[in-house]
């Protein structure tokens, strides 16, 4: 998942926890529970976005069969596992000069904040070596004047050395609820949290949501020894601005809810079922913000090709999801006067027509992402299958460059193209409209590339039948001309090559539109139509 989309979903689950905490739990006396809720919703923030589930879907993939006097050519792919939100590394791609000075700066922010934090630890360390230890407890007596002054963190207590014996035991004896119930660990998390979500207000709202709740806790607790107008006093006496964020302070400003929380009536304990209110909200933020990664697994459909004049033929089974280009391409070329007869119905005249798809990327070459961080190779293999199944219904053999999540060097592309009638990449655009490129002016529908320079005939007769065909579709523009791009699989192509762009998914009109199968399957259809009226190449 793309970071800046992560960060926004978390950010907005903790803007949506803290809102309900602030407005419903808050002035609740149940610090347990909402010591809880805090702690949970903070870590649910993080780890709602980072959730992936799985969702399967079915695919129909033909088996080929070639036959001839008993004797088999099989083509059949068993156990097609793909990740439908493809990426292709070989998609123009744009990086742009804004986004990476982003980059730039919130990892800054978050080196700073961070070495800030790991630097007040080592502080803490250094100031508490020279402890007085009693029961497990190490007191570290400081001069009036320290931050640390009346304040605790993990076994260490900072206590000002001028308090009186009185008021010394108060302070001590609120520090040990804090010790004792080790908020020093919440204090790590929200600090942390908020190294990471420096941008976001919320993260520290939830870090100070989190500090007051810790002095209502240990408030409760201690001030069960003491008079509460005299506990009050000394809060108010030993107040300080100047605080240290990963201790727990006896007294720091502002007071005002504080000092009105000591004297609150305790909550009625019915009250507590409100906390259930909390499993909805939960139910929501996963349902907008856990991702899903559609996989199609393929179901076969056996589909035959009669021999009328052959050389060779070859029996072989390639089973796997590893691509069978490899294993049928050096046999196609002997057999390329079959006739393919689909589900038995009459011979086709105009021969055996075998179709070359690349779904661009693969593997360790993620390319970009869509704008919900779907990877761009993902979705074009998606394509792809929805191609091959929609040319089946044509009887045209559709051989896929990569039936999985692999990665292909983009001369393997093209040596996948041998035997074949015409060669297909499928791509996806990313350019967003801050983009810096001469493309930035138009950056929705679709586009188709050939190259003038390409080795095969006829790449730019298909560019434009394909281009011409795709002009029908309607609920996605098409660039109206076809566009050269010296790209290798083009110009090396032995056979005539296209790029088809689908779309720009960092657009959310685009993605939409080519998030639905139905609007996939249009386009393929059109594809094909562009194909055939080539004369299958």
């Amino acid at each position: 998942m793309e970071l800046s989309i992560y960060l926004a979903k978390v950010s907005i689950c903790t803007m949506v926890f803290y809102l309900l905490y602030h407005f419903l739990f808050s002035n609740y006396t149940f610090f347990k529970y909402n010591r809880w809720y805090l702690l949970s919703t903070l870590v649910l923030s993080f780890v709602i976005p980072a959730t992936t589930l799985q969702v399967e879907k079915k695919l129909t993939v033909p088996i080929v069969t070639v036959g001839k006097a008993g004797v088999n050519v099989i083509h059949n792919n068993i156990s097609l596992l793909t990740d439908p939100e493809a990426s292709d590394p070989g998609s123009p791609n744009s990086y742009l000069p804004l986004k990476n000075l982003l980059l730039v700066v919130y990892v800054c922010g978050v080196a700073f904040l961070f070495f800030k934090l790991t630097g007040g630890f080592f502080y803490l360390l250094a100031t508490g070596r020279k402890f007085t230890r009693l029961d497990g407890i190490r007191y570290i007596s400081v001069s009036p004047t320290s931050r640390l002054r009346n304040s605790s963190f993990f076994n260490y207590v900072f206590i000002d050395e001028s308090l009186n014996d009185g008021d010394r035991s108060k302070v001590i004896n609120h520090e040990l609820v804090h010790v004792g119930r080790l908020h020093f660990l919440d204090k790590i998390l929200g600090n942390l949290s908020v190294c990471v979500l420096w941008f976001n207000p919320f993260a520290y709202a939830f870090l100070d949501a989190m500090d007051a709740n810790h002095d209502f806790e240990a408030d409760e607790l201690s001030s069960a020894e003491h008079q509460k107008g005299d506990y009050a006093r000394l809060i108010l006496n030993l107040a300080q601005s100047e605080t240290y964020s990963l201790t727990n302070q006896f007294s720091k400003l502002p007071l005002k809810k504080r000092i009105s929380m000591l004297f609150k009536k305790p909550t009625n304990k019915m009250k507590k079922l409100m906390y259930f209110t909390t499993l909805p909200i939960i139910a929501v933020c996963s349902m907008a913000f856990v991702n899903q990664k559609e996989v199609l697994i393929s179901t076969n459909v056996t589909d035959s090709v009669q021999v009328q004049s052959a050389q060779k033929t070859t029996a072989y089974r390639n089973s796997g999801s590893g691509s069978a280009v490899g294993s049928f391409k050096e046999d196609i070329y002997e057999i390329s006067n079959l006739w393919y007869v689909q589900s038995g119905n009459k011979n086709n005249p105009a021969g055996l027509r075998v179709l070359v798809i690349d779904a661009g990327h693969g593997g360790k070459d993620d390319a970009s992402k869509s704008i919900t961080g779907i990877p761009e190779k993902d979705m074009n293999l998606k394509a792809a299958l929805i191609l091959k199944e929609e040319a089946a219904k044509r009887g045209i053999i559709v051989m896929l460059t990569r039936s999985g999540d692999e990665f292909l060097s983009l001369s393997d592309r093209v040596a996948k193209q041998k035997g074949s009638n015409a060669f297909i990449s499928l791509h996806h655009n990313t350019l967003s409209s801050t983009a810096n490129t001469i493309q930035s002016a138009d950056l929705s529908g679709l586009e188709v590339y050939f190259s003038e320079s390409s080795k095969a005939d006829r790449s730019k007769d298909l560019g434009a039948s394909v281009l011409k065909s795709l002009k029908n579709l309607t609920g996605l523009p098409v660039k109206n001309s076809l566009i050269n791009k010296d790209l290798y699989v083009l110009k090396e192509a032995t056979v005539p090559s296209i790029v088809v762009e689908l779309g720009n998914i960092s657009n959310q009109a685009d993605f939409n539109y080519l998030s639905s199968e139905a609007n996939l399957r249009k386009i393929c259809n059109l594809i094909l139509d562009g194909y055939e009226n080539m004369g299958g190449c």
